[in-house]
């Protein structure tokens, strides 16, 4: 028996992130952490050392890139063709309101790390003369540097919370067959680390993780 997350937690998850402090590129960097982890599962496949995969190549073609906006992005998961995506963190101070046209998964995140560039510590390193364009993570990133990417300072407005993200994450997925039944908060928590390889001073950073509770109905 399948079992999915009902719209009302969904919404609800929505919600608070639309409201966090987070930006709306913070959904960018979590395309690129997805994207990085699919690139080294690609390694693994082909016997390839995953861990000296340390670049994310972007554009329509690399379909690695292409599935982590999906995973993160797409405004409805069961459309192979998106219309438009959807990036939830602080959608509510969004100009669009958290609304991304059609062509998202070609030029929007590679574009907004483009730009990042010209700022001081950024989180990905563009590689230079590379077409379509690849980013590196940077080592040295710092948490205070992390915020002030992706949170907006001075506003009073709640951290985002890892379950929030996890649910979204989870939107489309049939919770039975990725951790079997009676899925708790733990299980999404975890199983979005796992598929984001979110790193300790990433989640201290930039997240308010809750303490592991069992998913309330309806699910």
């Amino acid at each position: 028996m399948s079992l999915y997350l009902s719209p009302e937690i969904i919404q609800s998850a929505v919600d608070r992130l639309g409201k966090s402090c987070a930006t709306p590129t913070l959904t960018d960097f979590l395309i690129f952490k997805r994207a990085l982890v699919l690139e080294r599962q690609d390694a693994r496949a082909n016997s390839i050392d995953p861990e000296s995969v340390e670049t994310v190549t972007t554009g329509t073609l690399k379909q690695t890139f292409v599935q982590a906006v999906f995973d993160l992005a797409a405004y409805d998961p069961s459309e192979a063709i998106q219309e438009r995506f959807y990036c939830p963190m602080g959608a509510f101070r969004d100009k669009t309101k958290g609304f991304r046209k059609k062509n998202y998964h070609s030029n929007g995140s590679s574009d907004t790390a483009g730009r990042w560039q010209s700022r001081n510590n950024p989180p990905l390193v563009l590689v230079k003369d590379t077409k379509p364009k690849q980013f590196s993570f940077t080592h040295d990133v710092t948490p205070n540097s992390l915020r002030s990417f992706f949170h907006v300072a001075g506003i009073g407005a709640p951290l985002p919370k890892l379950i929030d993200v996890a649910v979204w994450f989870f939107r489309a997925i049939d919770l039975q067959d990725a951790f079997g039944e009676s899925p708790t908060e733990e299980d999404l928590i975890a199983g979005l680390v796992s598929n984001l390889a979110l790193n300790s001073m990433e989640i201290l950073a930039l997240f308010e993780p809750l303490s592991p509770t069992t998913l309330a109905e309806p699910l």
